[in-house]
């Protein structure tokens, strides 16, 4: 059982927490003075080549498995991520058991054995090969992807003002100290990682493979953590999303070469996903997770027989395999929308066998059912025990109208991506083949689960929203996953009906026909990232990306000054001496920027006896006390108090430590504004 021992300013190794002796030699991760002020060109190179080191954890050890299980063309390029992501989460647990420090070592030695296995695999299922499409078709894949790329490049650039910078909410806190804990330690096992939140022991699984990929990015490239988090994020974002759009849009509807770009086009043109999550709460896994479930629906669509067949059916199945813990290490609620995704596809291949095979009705019907009743149970297993506090509610005729009109959490409409929507759910409804019902089912059920979190009534939204914390925005973050095949859709109409408009009936036309075609996708383009929506959604992430002490434009502040204040805490805070703080005031974010420990690294950190008796006793603790007792055996010898704003109140238990400044027990070590810097000269430590 893991404890920290917080006299020593090296997190505990591998060996402490699985109760050996032995201790791997870690080199501790850049801090934040590695990138100071007039650097920026600095800051730009080590963005750049942590850039290129995420990109290869990604993409290498996936493509090889992916290859050897003959994926080709844009199904190996999009299931890549996914066996990644499955490597990383697997060798992370098992590196741990094994007691071997989490590394790219025992990251290629598992991708070696996954290799083999789906060799294995390979060889077991017969899986054939499947001719890449003609050339024609890869042109218009080519051309989505590198749409999709280039706009979620322009919106990243725009919500990131520097390579440097991190999101000032709440949960990047944690996101942060547990990448810095991996680098520390060696271990990146979910039961490990949850020490930040447990440090008396009781640890329990917590998702930990974007941790461990982001530590594995900042050691290769010997970077920032805040650099290595931007990133691993730009590359999700910016290329493992718009691929696996592709894909799905290429797998529901086969390769339409409008269809495809406007899929491309419009993965980037949506305000809940990926920037909505981390401007209000910083849950960078859940935007990991949702990067790669259009791949997994991809696999799941062909399994069941309904796409397009560009892929073995058999190697389908295998990638659908490789995605369940690909997201239950990433985030696990992402895996349950999987599953419920997957009941729309069931009951379509239920419908389509019972038109096959009518004399076996009984049959069919009673596995659409158990599948349904086991979605249903897993939901209610696997609903979490913590509900979002203030979580949007609203009546169910706003809701509903959110949903018509693409406006979801109670945002402005995006005009172009709702018209779009409802043209191809109209076109769908008309013409009424298998695709279309298959777009329409995805669409339709995250649909009836919004409704049903933001309107219903208490029961009703405990157990349509339990797995996502009973919160509408979590829930609307999944919209885009099921809801660009279907704007796509409708973009492809609108196209096809303005061509036929704009048919060249001699040269002259001809070139006008062009030009036309030519500016209506520019302005397509640009209406969809430009949409008011989605400007709103960027310019309140960039806020919370730029160091500002404005209460108004950030959620946990780290201003200027709070950022000049910890530059100077590695130079006056010792590596075996612990801080006190209050993590509500952003001063969470000490020990993954400067290394130093914290006596409450973040804010959903359990206090235990002893720190419960520190914070409430050491104002006016005497030498004898056991406050004093606490702090010498911990050696904690300051308290750091972040600006007085309290951003994220509510929660009393650091109420003693507000007014610290005026306790005879302390004095001030150093000050920037309103955030300072305490010495603890009682308790006999000024006696030393």
């Amino acid at each position: 059982m893991l404890r920290f021992d917080a006299r020593n300013a090296e997190l505990p190794s591998i060996g402490a927490i699985r109760g050996r002796a032995w201790q791997p030699r870690r080199r501790r991760p850049r801090t934040l003075l590695s990138t100071r002020r007039g650097e920026k060109w600095v800051a730009g190179f080590q963005f750049a080549l942590a850039v290129l080191v995420g990109a290869a954890a990604l993409a290498i050890p996936g493509l090889l498995v992916a290859w050897t299980l003959r994926l080709r063309g844009l199904w190996l390029a999009a299931a890549a991520p996914v066996a990644s992501f499955a490597l990383v989460g697997l060798t992370s647990m098992g590196a741990s058991w094994a007691d071997v420090p989490w590394s790219i070592w025992s990251l290629l030695v598992a991708t070696a054995v996954a290799v083999a296995l789906a060799w294995g695999l390979r060889l077991l299922l017969r899986i054939p090969h499947v001719a890449p499409p003609r050339s024609g078709w890869r042109w218009a894949s080519s051309v989505a992807i590198a749409s999709g790329v280039v706009l979620m490049t322009l919106r990243t650039i725009r919500v990131i003002p520097g390579p440097d910078l991190f999101a000032q909410s709440f949960d990047n806190a944690f996101h942060l100290a547990a990448a810095r804990f991996i680098v520390e330690t060696g271990t990146a096992s979910p039961w490990d990682v949850s020490a930040l939140m447990r440090p008396a022991g009781d640890l329990f699984f917590y998702p930990s493979a974007w941790h461990a990929l982001v530590a594995l990015v900042a050691e290769l490239s010997a970077v920032p953590i805040t650099i290595a988090s931007n990133a691993v994020l730009t590359v999700l974002v910016c290329a493992v999303w718009p691929i696996g759009a592709v894909l799905l849009a290429r797998t529901i509807f086969g390769a339409q070469t409008p269809l495809l770009i406007a899929a491309g086009v419009l993965s980037a043109g949506f305000a809940t996903y990926p920037f909505m999550l981390i401007a209000s709460m910083g849950t960078y896994p859940l935007v990991a997770s949702i990067a790669l479930l259009p791949v997994a629906i991809a696999a799941a669509v062909e399994l069941g027989g309904l796409g397009s067949q560009l892929t073995a059916r058999r190697a389908a199945a295998v990638v659908l395999a490789a995605a369940a813990p690909a997201l239950g290490a990433v985030h696990p609620s992402a895996l349950v929308m999987l599953a419920v995704l997957t009941v729309p596809l069931a009951i379509i291949v239920t419908v389509r066998g019972i038109r096959q095979r009518p004399d076996r009705l009984r049959l069919i019907m009673l596995a659409a059912v158990l599948y349904v009743v086991l979605v249903v149970v897993a939901m209610l297993i696997l609903r979490t025990q913590v509900v979002q506090p203030d979580s949007l509610r609203s009546s169910a005729a706003q809701a509903l109208g959110e949903v018509a009109l693409s406006s979801y959490g109670a945002r402005q409409i995006p005009i172009v991506v709702a018209a779009l929507t409802i043209v191809g759910i109209v076109v769908a409804l008309m013409r009424r083949r298998t695709a279309d019902w298959v777009s329409i089912g995805l669409w339709a059920t995250v649909a009836a689960i919004y409704v049903a979190t933001v309107a219903g009534d208490e029961f009703v939204r405990l157990i349509a929203g339990g797995p996502w914390y009973v919160d509408p925005n979590r829930i609307a973050a999944f919209t885009p996953v099921v809801g660009f095949p279907v704007a796509a859709l409708g973009a492809a109409a609108c196209w096809k009906w303005l061509r036929a408009w704009v048919r060249p009936r001699s040269r002259r036309r001809q070139l006008l026909s062009t030009v036309t075609l030519s500016v209506a996708a520019v302005a397509f383009a640009a209406a969809v990232i430009q949409s008011s929506s989605v400007r709103d959604v960027d310019t309140s992430l960039r806020a919370v990306f730029t160091p500002t002490d404005n209460v108004f434009t950030s959620l946990v502040g780290v201003g200027p000054n709070e950022r000049e204040l910890m530059e100077t805490i590695p130079q006056t805070v010792s590596a075996d001496e612990v801080i006190a703080n209050n993590p509500r005031d952003g001063s969470g974010f000490i020990y993954p920027l400067t290394g130093r420990h914290l006596l409450t690294p973040y804010m959903l950190t359990d206090l235990d006896t002893d720190r419960e008796v520190f914070y409430a006793g050491i104002a006016d603790a005497s030498p004898t006390d056991p406050a004093c007792e606490v702090a010498q055996r911990l050696n904690i010898r300051w308290v750091v108090e972040f600006h007085p704003h309290q951003l994220l109140s509510g929660d009393t238990r650091f109420d003693e430590i507000k007014n610290i400044a005026d306790s005879p027990n302390v004095e001030l070590a150093k000050k920037v504004g309103d955030s300072a810097l305490y010495r603890i000269t009682g308790c006999g430590f000024g006696d030393e």
